[in-house]
């Protein structure tokens, strides 16, 4: 990609979190703290379901898409059905349980949402069909439908959203009603990607074991990745309460917005300058470590006020939850600036490890966080979490490389200089 195109992504990154950020706030001041955290769990746990059902499917269609162009749409169309087969198991699996009473799954969710919840195991398939097609996107080089499609779905959910509240007032079941906008959403948008991309039916018949091969290789770090910032509202959900997931639901989006920011900036000031160059690519690890420093900083002063303000008063305890998340946030600017360097040296069993060892001690921390200390102590275990990722992450890179841990997150002064030729470099200008 050239710069112009790492910049456009970065001005739709940036319009995706207002979106995001508006439909939230709608969501939050109508519902409440309670209904905001039943409508949380069943959106988070259809994405933890996608994760698992995709097996590493996407990592496959990524890596054979370039070493068989010709072949993209049958390698799209077989990774789609072996994931919807696995996704078909895992659902019904569920849906009966939940026939029988609300499954440990929703077990925080109140029985008379039994049709919300039936809905939620329905968007397993399309947040499973949508990783997939935006994984089809990005593998032959259309990025902007790509983001295209990203933006199409948040702007048809908040639309969807202001209706369900202002015009669709006959059913109390709202919901349900959110649910059914999600899945039109998201449906509607991956038809519309597929469509721009050129995408034409074909049998699936590229060979499933060699995608599972490949892609079980990428899918311990996948799911751990993904689980670490979702397996403790699920738990909270669990052995909490609703209110509780709610506010906890609120910082954890602030906290996902500036983890957006970050990834978009280092995009495109460093995706170009070669993460080959261990030099160039520690001085991005550490620019993006002060960065989301200083940004969770700002972030966290202003929300002590605007929370409040936006969410409703209901949503005060969400500040202090924001406080503790946000360290979590620069741990995670570090995860992903250092993750690509780190898969360049061969070494991605320690991304595995990372997350693993986040996973393992969020669940454990959790299972004893959550009765004495309900959503503050998911908002510090959540830190914690990434923390110990990132520690992993960055002392095995530090031991290879043979540095110190402080070179590769402390800014230098000599830092400065090289920043400023990045932006010159960037911005069309001759240093």
């Amino acid at each position: 990609m050239m710069f112009s195109e790492f910049s456009t992504v970065f001005l739709y990154r940036i319009l995706l979190s207002v979106i995001i950020f508006a439909t939230d706030a709608l969501v939050a001041r109508k519902l409440g703290p309670s209904g905001k955290g039943y409508y949380y769990i069943l959106l988070v746990s259809p994405q933890m379901l996608a994760t698992l059902a995709a097996a590493g499917l996407d990592y496959s269609l990524n890596f054979f898409g370039h070493k068989e162009k010709e072949r993209i749409s049958v390698i799209f169309t077989t990774s789609l059905f072996l994931s919807f087969v696995i996704a078909f198991i895992l659902c019904g699996m569920l849906s009966l349980d939940v026939a029988g009473s609300l499954s440990w799954f929703y077990r925080g969710i109140p029985k008379q949402q039994l049709f919300s919840v039936y809905l939620s195991i329905g968007v397993v398939f399309s947040e499973l069909a949508f990783a997939l097609t935006a994984m089809y996107a990005m593998t032959i080089g259309r990025v902007h439908r790509y983001s295209q499609m990203r933006i199409f779905r948040r702007t048809s959910v908040f639309v969807g959203t202001v209706a369900t509240f202002y015009l669709l007032t006959f059913s109390r079941d709202q919901i349900s009603q959110l649910m059914v906008v999600q899945l039109a959403a998201i449906s509607c948008s991956i038809l519309w990607c597929l469509h721009k991309c050129g995408y034409k039916m074909s049998r699936p018949n590229f060979s499933a074991r060699m995608l599972f091969k490949e892609g079980l290789q990428a899918y311990p770090a996948r799911v751990s990745e993904s689980l670490v910032g979702i397996i403790g509202s699920l738990l909270l959900g669990i052995w909490g309460n609703g209110t509780q997931v709610g506010l906890f639901s609120i910082a954890i989006g602030i906290s996902s917005l500036i983890r957006y920011v970050s990834d978009s900036l280092q995009t495109v000031l460093f995706s170009m300058d070669g993460r080959k160059n261990a030099g160039i690519h520690f001085q991005s690890v550490r620019f993006m470590f002060a960065f989301a420093t200083l940004l969770v900083l700002g972030v966290g002063t202003i929300s002590t006020f605007f929370i409040p303000i936006i969410f409703g008063s209901a949503f005060k305890g969400s500040v202090m939850l924001l406080w503790f998340i946000l360290p979590g946030a620069v741990f995670y600017s570090v995860i992903d600036t250092i993750s690509p360097y780190i898969v360049h040296r061969g070494l991605s069993r320690l991304i595995s490890i990372g997350y693993l060892l986040g996973l393992g001690a969020n669940v454990i921390l959790n299972i004893f966080s959550i009765p004495a200390f309900g959503a503050a102590g998911v908002s510090v275990v959540y830190s914690i979490s990434f923390a110990l990722s990132c520690m992993v992450m960055v002392v095995g890179v530090a031991r290879v490389e043979k540095v110190r841990v402080v070179d590769l997150v402390l800014l230098k002064v000599s830092d400065f200089e090289k920043m400023k030729n990045v932006f010159y470099r960037r911005f069309g200008y001759i240093q």
